[in-house]
Formats: C-alpha cells, structure tokens, sequence
C-alpha cells in the first residue's frame, strides 16, 4: 500500500493512556532515536494530527514556520530520509487514537 501511493515508508500507531504501539518500516535508527528522544510529544505533526483529528501533510520544506527545536527535529528526519508525507489521525474505542503515517525521502 505504502508504495503503491507513492510513498518509501510508513508507521501505524495505536495509543491509549499512554501506551503506545506501533509498527514500521522506517529506517531502524530513525524509529529508535524517534522512541528514545520522545519525539512523539515534540513532533508538531503528530500534536496537530492528535488535536484537530484531521489528516495533517506536511513537508520539510515548510519547516520554516516551526520553533527551533522542531526545526532541527525536521532536520534530523530528514537525514534519516523522512523529509514528507500524510498523517490521518483514526479515533477508535475505549479512548484510543490510532495514526497512520506515510511518508518520503
């Protein structure tokens, strides 16, 4: 499916109540220092995604109407070839929220 809409990667995530899951094929070292860094509560995409409940394109280029700090989180995305794509943010039972991600170098 993920190339097939013309994107290289893609992650699905399902959260409640701060437990979050997830499945990927982003490059293994974006996913680890995503995880570790708790990009999750930085990454303007996902909080935009997460609060409007709306699907959310955004591009590296566009990284310029960002802060700093989320700046240099698109820089290192990007050179870990994440530099665009879709989120759609999925509302699901029992106070979970479900987002499905794809994206591009």
């Amino acid at each position: 499916f993920t190339s097939g809409a013309g994107f290289k990667h893609f992650a699905y995530g399902d959260m409640r109540a701060g437990e979050i899951r997830a499945y990927s094929n982003y490059p293994e070292e974006w996913q680890q220092r995503y995880l570790s860094c708790n990009y999750f509560a930085l990454d303007p995409v996902v909080i935009l995604a997460k609060r409007t409940m709306r699907p959310v394109v955004w591009s590296h280029a566009d990284r310029q109407r960002y802060t700093v700090k989320e700046r240099l989180f698109f820089d290192e995305a990007r050179d870990f070839g994440v530099a665009s794509g879709i989120i759609v943010p999925i509302k699901g039972g029992f106070g979970r929220t479900a987002m499905l991600a794809l994206a591009s170098d």
